[in-house]
Order: C-alpha cells, then sequence, then structure tokens
C-alpha cells in the first residue's frame, strides 16, 4: 500500500521520484495507491499519468488501483453532528466556514470581504499567509496569478479571520473561545452551531471543484443538517447529483443555474442567489420552505447511518 496524500493534493502532486522509487521498490508486489479519506480526481491533479508513466518505464503489468477510506478519519466528526437536536432556519442571513485555501475559498473570502451585505454574513477562515511559501507551491496558485489584485486585499486583511467569538492560534486554526477548533470534535462543533442559529443559507467550498467526481463530505451535509440551504461551489453537476441522491436543492425556488458552472463564474452566480435570499426573502418564506428544510434534516441523517457511520 502507497499513501498518495504524501505526494499529492486536490490539485496538484510533488516529489514524484520519491514515489517512483517507492513503486519500484514494490514492482513485484501487488500496488494499491491510498488516497485515505480524500477523494481527488487523480487526472486533475496529475499524480495518475505520473503513476502510468512510473508502470510503463518499470514494466509493471498490472492495474493501477486506487483505495479510500472516508469512515476511517472523519466517521468521529458525523457521529458527533447526530448527538443534537436539529430545526429549520428561520432567520435571513448567510455563512461560509473555510479551512485550508483554494482557489475557490479565497474567492469567496474576498467576495466576503468586500461584499455590500457582508454584515448580513458570518464568516470564518483557518488561514494564515505567513505559513505558506508560494514558491514551493500551493493548491491556490492559480488564484495568486489570475486574481492579484483580490489576493493583496486578503494579504493586507485580517487572516486567521472569523466573525464568530473566537481566538486564533499562529497556525491559522480558528478556535472557539474555550473550546477547541470549529469544526473536529462535539465541543467545537457546539460554537458553530450556534452560528448556524443566525443563518438560513451557507456558501459551501467543496474539496473537490474539478473533474467528473462527485463526493459528498461534511461541508454540504452540514448546512442541511442545521435546516439551511446550501450553495455550493463544487465541479458542475453537483447539485444535480444530490437531488439525484434525495435532497432537496431548492431549484424551484431558487436561480440554481449556477450547477453548470465552475470557478469565479459559479462563485459569482452563488452570491447573485445569496442576494435575492438576503434582499428579496423574509422569514415567512423561510417558514414555507420548513418542511422541506425538516425533509433535508432527515434525509442527511439517515444519509450519514447508511454510509458513513
Amino acid at each position: 500500500m502507497i499513501d498518495l496524500t504524501k505526494y499529492c493534493g486536490s490539485v496538484r502532486h510533488w516529489n514524484t521520484h520519491l514515489l517512483a522509487l517507492e513503486i519500484a521498490q514494490n514492482k513485484n508486489t501487488p500496488i494499491e495507491f491510498d488516497l485515505g479519506h480524500e477523494h481527488w480526481d487523480v487526472n486533475v491533479n496529475g499524480i495518475h499519468s505520473i503513476i502510468q508513466d512510473c508502470f510503463n518505464n518499470l514494466n509493471i503489468d498490472q492495474p493501477i488501483v486506487y483505495v479510500h477510506d472516508h469512515k476511517r478519519s472523519i466517521s468521529n466528526i458525523y457521529k458527533s453532528m447526530l448527538d443534537y437536536d436539529y430545526t429549520p432556519c428561520n432567520k435571513i442571513g448567510y455563512g461560509q466556514f473555510f479551512s485550508r485555501p483554494t482557489y475557490e475559498r479565497l474567492y469567496c473570502h474576498h467576495k466576503h470581504l468586500t461584499w455590500k451585505h457582508n454584515h448580513l454574513g458570518i464568516a470564518t477562515f483557518h488561514f494564515n499567509p505567513d505559513s505558506i511559501s508560494v514558491l514551493d507551491g500551493c493548491d491556490f496558485s492559480q488564484f495568486l496569478w489570475e486574481e492579484s489584485e483580490k489576493w493583496a486585499v486578503l494579504k493586507n486583511s485580517n487572516l486567521p479571520y472569523a466573525d464568530i467569538d473566537s481566538i486564533v492560534d499562529k497556525h491559522g486554526n480558528v478556535y472557539a473561545r474555550g473550546v477547541v477548533r470549529t469544526t473536529v470534535d462535539r465541543k467545537n462543533y457546539d460554537s458553530l452551531r450556534q452560528a448556524y442559529k443566525k443563518i438560513c443559507a451557507e456558501v459551501v467550498c467543496e474539496t473537490n471543484t474539478k473533474g467528473k467526481t462527485y463526493f459528498i463530505t461534511e461541508k454540504t451535509l452540514r448546512p442541511m443538517l442545521n435546516g439551511c440551504i446550501p450553495l455550493i461551489v463544487v465541479n458542475t453537476g453537483y447539485e444535480g447529483y444530490l437531488k439525484s441522491l434525495g435532497f432537496d436543492m431548492f431549484d424551484d425556488v431558487l436561480d440554481k443555474s449556477y450547477d453548470n458552472d465552475t470557478g469565479a463564474i459559479r462563485i459569482e452566480k452563488v452570491y447573485n442567489v445569496l442576494e435575492d435570499i438576503l434582499v428579496n426573502r423574509d422569514s415567512l418564506w423561510l417558514k414555507e420552505l420548513s418542511g422541506r428544510l425538516e425533509n433535508n434534516i432527515e434525509r442527511v441523517a439517515s444519509y450519514i447511518q447508511e454510509n458513513i457511520v
């Protein structure tokens, strides 16, 4: 078993000479490539072509096998999420809660900081730009080159960032006061739950945003479990995929045409939908949707029980 998380991320790869050496050392035994709990698209990050070249050069005549174990690393997160009673949202507002930086998360955070409606939002971003060496490469290099003006604004802003009552450590992790990180264990989830009581929609930036791989993480499930409407920045067709699984995407009452797009175009359209919610909708509208929001709560709980815990 070769641990691929040492050699690649969601959109790039590194130290492939060491990967080649590890493949060579195991070429006479069946090889499996372990992505842990990640479901990165191996064609998007380029690691598949690297492995294929290694197999060809080493005359390895066996299929390339990738394995995942999503339950292994994050099942405790989902278990703790099911320990609460949930009710549909009833207040107009939005949230976005980001951990590691990506192109999409940086773009969305810049949008939050500069948006005229940001007084209606709650955001966190576990990112300290001083801890990143651009020269070493990073998963958001596209943002640095294409959105240099936005990057300048972000670098001069208060990062790491939190609108909730919190403190931030030197590594960029956001902590609720008196507890640990806001998104991992039960105490931290308690803090985030307080934010969900003040919002009705969440801008979600999923792990996979390119390619054709659809993979549901807690980022997608969390707003629906908390009775909120998800507006998801991800690859094309993802919300349609969720709908096919029985989740309500509210595409009959909101313009979800952004599901045909990716990247900055998708983000701008997501914020157009968010503006529609914040400006044109009210608590009565949310009350009319409460039954559907409740159905999503139940669907998420059953999905977690059936597929994860």
